[in-house]
């Protein structure tokens, strides 16, 4: 195992590669990014990072302090879970890519911004799992390709502010909640949503293009 049980601060990126778990305390890590990697174990803690790519066997429980942005997610545990919070900004993938930027299996996903917004770019990535997505402010995923396949698992986005998603996909339930704000496509396009049942909940306009058995608003 690795464990923070001091403050390190690095200048530049920090890459921290574990054949066990990586513990990483609180708010101990500080650095411009970071790559970490738990091998046959779990990473977990809070840290004060720009930039942060992920990947385990075990369970992943992560919390930036301030703005965040995800470049990668790697989650190989059959059941084990993802938890990646930021407390501002949340920001998962890049701007122009394309690619699997959240990958996890039959556990939960969970991606919040505590405090602002939550931007997605790239495709999150669930096989069986029930994936959470939920924003203080407003969620908004890119033109660039973002979007989101949970598989057979539910999936929850829920924001206070506006809500403006696409390509949302499962075999499960599909709940969209925007509590103060509209609910919308991306390029002004009606949300596609494909799912078994759509619950919507708004405080603004909704307007969903979708293939669901059942949808309740």
């Amino acid at each position: 195992d690795i464990e923070i049980d001091g403050e390190l601060i690095v200048y530049g990126q920090v890459s921290l590669d574990s054949g066990g778990a990586i513990k990483l305390g609180e708010n101990l890590l500080k650095s411009r990014s970071a790559m970490l990697l738990a091998r046959e174990g779990s990473i977990v803690g809070s840290v004060d990072l720009d930039t942060v790519q992920l990947e385990a066997l075990g369970e992943i429980n992560v919390t930036g302090n301030g703005d965040l942005k995800i470049t990668q997610i790697i989650q190989n545990g059959e059941a084990n879970s993802v938890t990646v919070k930021a407390i501002k900004n949340l920001t998962v993938g890049t701007s122009g890519l394309k690619e699997t930027v959240v990958e996890s299996k039959a556990g939960s996903l969970t991606l919040e911004s505590e405090l602002e917004d939550l931007e997605v770019y790239g495709l999150i990535k669930s096989v069986a799992g029930d994936v959470t997505l939920k924003s203080e402010e407003n969620i908004t995923f890119s033109s660039g390709g973002a979007s989101l396949d949970a598989g057979s698992g539910n999936i929850l986005v829920n924001s206070k502010g506006k809500m403006i998603v696409s390509g949302i996909s499962t075999s499960g339930v599909v709940r969209l909640e925007a509590e103060f704000g509209n609910i919308e496509g991306v390029e002004a396009r009606a949300v596609d949503v494909a799912g078994d049942q759509l619950i919507l909940t708004s405080g603004g306009a909704i307007d969903v293009d979708t293939a669901v058995g059942t949808i309740s608003a």
